[in-house]
Order: structure tokens, then C-alpha cells, then sequence
């Protein structure tokens, strides 16, 4: 889906089949080896049965879809197998090492795409997720002034008009997890220590990571044309996130080619670069290796 494009310009049942074809051309070159089972956690925990994994997962949409099964009780058990899915990528890292490198997790996400569509999906309690980023702009139900003034208490800079060389997009987690709430005073520490250009949008919303992933395209892009509107008007040309999922959704599903080719960088890329360009130094040596997990 083109987020760029209105979503009430948008024929449902074209989509509908544009969809249908992309799941069934991507899955056409699935050869069903299931070399992919045993990497999925999913697989790992359960009982084994064959549809808690990649390919079990991906074939079960595929003859759905091949079938055309249009009754509300087999797409409801669609539903459950389709949003069961961890998104964790491993089936379709051993697909990619082992066999035909079928990109499995692209068709579950149309596939829930489809779902939501057809209002089958999400999960029920998955909604209560939507209508938060309808309503507030994050997913946690969290109220925008309650939201505004724990940004404020961030004691980070403001993003003023221009003059700013980097935006901090701090993420939804934050003010409602502990450890993600520690991980961005922290980076405004050393942010403000290491002299940078920054500022953040006191009035920040969701990047819609939690949307695109539920497969809501159409609050997806309302969320995207927000962002898009504030970043433009603000001068942004570069901006680092907190969090990974942020990361890779300005990263892979935003227009920045409209605002100028925005860069987009995880914070510990850009501390990396910090760190190299003597930005930010240390008084001794620490003999530890620290690898980051997305």
C-alpha cells in the first residue's frame, strides 16, 4: 500500500485482490520443507502442531486464500493461526539460509492486512490497541496532556523551527516501562553532555510501528501524514530513535524522499558516531563486550 495516498481514494475490493495476488505470489515459491519449525518460538513452546510455525502459519493462509474461503468461522480460525505469529523473523532467517528464501513474515502481515479488511481481525483485545492510536496517538491509552507533561519532566530540548541538528523521537514505551523510561534519561544525559543539536516534539505521537504491525494500513497512514506535516514543519533532516521498531518504520515506511531525504538512525548508531568523532569520550578503558538486542 502507497501510505502517501488517501486512503479514501482506495478501491476495497481491487485491494482486497492486489493483496490476495502479493500473499499468493510470495508464497508461491514456498516449497513447505519445514526446515523453518524449529527456529519458531512459537513452534518451540507449543505442542508441535504444524500450524504454530512458519510455514504451517503461511500455508494455512495460502489454501484460505487459494480456497477462497470466504466463511467467517474458517477466517476467524485464519485469525487466531495469523496473529498468533511472534514476528520475530527467525523462520524466514532459516528460509533465507537453509532453503528458498520465501519472505514469510511480508505474507502474514498482508495476510492480516486482508483480515482487517474484511473486519475479521485483529484480535478483540487488539482493537482496544487501535482505537488508543485513533484517539490518543499511542497505543497505551495513555491521555496526550497526561503524555505531554512527562515529556516535559524528560527535561530534554524542545524542537523549535529550524536550527536543530537532530530530532530525538522518543517512542511510546517510555513513560510507561521502567527500563525504557531509564534508557531515555539516560540518552538525554549524554546527549546534553556531548553538546548535541537536538530537540524533541513535546506533543510527540505513536510512529504507528504497532498499526502497520496489527495491519491497520489506513490508521497507519493518518499517523504518517501527522508525523509527516510536524517533521516538514519543523526543518527536520535528522532524526534518531529510542526504540528499534520506531527505527525501522521512519527507516522503511515513511516518504521522507518528500522532506528531503531525512536520515534515520537508532541511538546506538548515532552514540557510535559520537563516540568516534571524540564527542563523547571516556577517562578509562572498559574491557567488556556489550551486544545491543532489537
Amino acid at each position: 500500500m502507497d501510505y502517501s495516498i488517501d486512503a479514501s481514494e482506495i478501491d476495497e475490493e481491487q485491494y482486497l485482490e492486489e493483496l490476495r495476488n502479493d500473499v499468493l505470489g510470495v508464497l508461491s515459491t514456498c516449497i513447505n520443507c519445514r526446515f523453518c519449525l524449529p527456529a519458531c518460538p512459537l513452534f518451540d513452546i507449543t505442542t508441535g502442531e504444524i500450524f504454530h510455525g512458519g510455514s504451517g502459519i503461511t500455508r494455512s493462509l495460502y489454501y484460505a486464500l487459494k480456497w477462497d474461503e470466504k466463511g467467517k468461522d474458517e477466517l476467524k480460525e485464519l485469525r487466531e493461526i495469523l496473529y498468533s505469529c511472534m514476528m520475530c523473523k527467525s523462520c524466514e532467517t532459516t528460509c533465507k539460509n537453509s532453503s528458498t528464501g520465501t519472505e514469510l513474515l511480508t505474507a502474514i502481515k498482508k495476510g492480516r492486512e486482508i483480515l482487517v479488511e474484511k473486519m475479521i481481525g485483529p484480535m478483540p483485545e487488539q482493537k482496544k490497541v487501535l482505537e488508543s492510536l485513533e484517539k490518543y496517538g499511542n497505543p497505551y491509552d495513555m491521555n496526550p496532556a497526561d503524555r505531554q507533561k512527562w515529556m516535559q519532566d524528560l527535561e530534554a530540548n524542545p524542537m523549535e523551527d529550524g536550527g536543530k541538528e537532530v530530532l530525538l523521537f522518543i517512542g511510546c514505551t517510555a513513560p510507561h516501562d521502567n527500563y525504557a523510561e531509564k534508557m531515555a534519561l539516560s540518552l538525554v544525559e549524554v546527549l546534553n553532555k556531548a553538546g548535541v543539536s537536538y530537540g524533541i516534539f513535546e506533543d510527540e505521537i505513536c510512529c504507528g510501528h504497532p498499526a502497520l504491525s496489527i495491519g491497520d494500513n489506513y490508521i497507519f497512514a493518518d499517523i504518517i501524514e501527522k508525523n509527516m506535516e510536524k517533521i516538514k514543519s519543523k526543518n527536520v533532516s535528522k532524526i534518531v530513535t529510542l526504540s528499534p521498531h520506531c527505527y525501522d518504520t521512519y527507516l522503511k515506511k515513511y516518504p521522507f524522499e518528500e522532506a528531503g531525504n531525512i536520515e534515520v538512525m537508532h541511538y546506538t548508531q548515532y552514540i557510535r558516531d559520537l563516540i568516534k568523532d571524540k564527542k563523547i569520550t571516556f577517562s578509562q578503558k572498559v574491557e567488556n563486550k556489550v551486544a545491543y538486542h532489537d
